[in-house]
């Protein structure tokens, strides 16, 4: 089934994806090709076989419909902080750098909306989920929010939490709650831009942004947040030289 596949994936399929980018991102200049030919022959298979045995699953067990998920909130005093496209792979390595800092940190998942691309994605994995339907595919594939018809892009999101009392943050602003209780949103880091310029290349930056990521979570637990919740929209595959493509 599609639950038993991921629980599978969790508990030791993703070590399989950290050690390729590690490699990669740990390989000099003068191997790059040959680190790279033999990631590409030991993660292809298990790419493709597990893509279709995912397939296979889905057809006698349908993935959950929208209204079944349960929608991402903050408690009292939380900060909600979304990183796109932090896949659970990246999302066990920053529990492990936010831990080596002196945090308690549990580790979860939860399916993503589809398509799993970020303007379908992302607005499943905020606290106003339920604000949005997605009634048919368009162009970019923006659900729209449902009262008003708008796109659930960024900016009108952001309006929508600002309404239900989130205090919305951004790069260079104070990063302190602003009352008491409070509830936080920050979007930050920059993997998924990153990944779309510099393909292949992401492997070696990973590490840095995961270095910066976890500071602006213990940043924000300094600054007087009781807890963070790091929260993402979709994952991604990275892969040496072209992924195979299936009409």
């Amino acid at each position: 089934t599609p639950a038993e596949a991921a629980r599978a994936y969790v508990e030791r399929g993703w070590p399989a994806d950290v050690a390729s980018w590690e490699a990669i991102a740990a390989t000099p200049t003068g191997d790059e090709r040959l680190i790279g030919d033999l990631v590409r022959l030991l993660l292809l298979p298990w790419l493709d076989d597990s893509a279709r045995a995912f397939q296979a699953a889905t057809e006698g067990h349908p993935m959950p419909s929208a209204g079944s998920s349960q929608v991402v909130t903050a408690a009292d005093d939380c900060c909600l902080v979304f990183v796109d496209g932090l896949r659970y792979d990246l999302g066990r390595r920053l529990a492990e750098r936010v831990e080596a800092r002196g945090c308690r940190v549990t580790v979860g998942h939860r399916w993503s909306a589809l398509p799993t691309v970020t303007p379908t994605a992302k607005p499943a994995a905020t606290p106003v989920a339920d604000a949005v339907s997605g009634q048919e595919l368009g162009g970019d594939f923006t659900p729209r929010l449902t009262q008003t018809g708008k796109p659930a892009n960024a900016e009108n999101l952001r309006e929508v939490m600002r309404s239900r009392g989130y205090q919305v943050l951004g790069d260079g602003m104070f990063d302190a709650p602003a009352s008491h209780p409070a509830r936080g949103w920050l979007e930050t880091a920059a993997i998924d831009s990153l990944g779309h310029t510099l393909r292949i290349g992401l492997a070696r930056q990973l590490s840095d942004e995961l270095n910066r990521l976890a500071e602006r979570v213990v940043g924000l637990l300094d600054a007087g947040w009781k807890s963070v919740r790091v929260v993402t929209d979709h994952g991604w595959l990275l892969l040496p030289e072209p992924l195979p493509k299936t009409e």
